[in-house]
């Protein structure tokens, strides 16, 4: 299980000026609205690890 303290705190580690990667949210975004989006990332993690799946655009990985 994923706690929303675990989220929040990544999300408010982010360097906002770091480039978007490919889902195109620029982490200042993610890291301005971690409060606001902590709650639905953690639903949707902990959804994740209970179905066994992990979505596709995860597993790719851009080098």
């Amino acid at each position: 299980t994923i706690t929303e303290e675990q989220v929040r705190s990544k999300l408010l580690s982010i360097d906002p000026f770091k480039l978007a990667k490919p889902n195109n949210i620029h982490p200042i975004v993610l890291k301005e609205k971690a409060f606001e989006i902590t709650p639905i990332l953690t639903n949707f993690f902990n959804k994740s690890i209970q179905a066994g799946t992990i979505p596709s655009p995860w597993k790719l990985a851009h080098i």
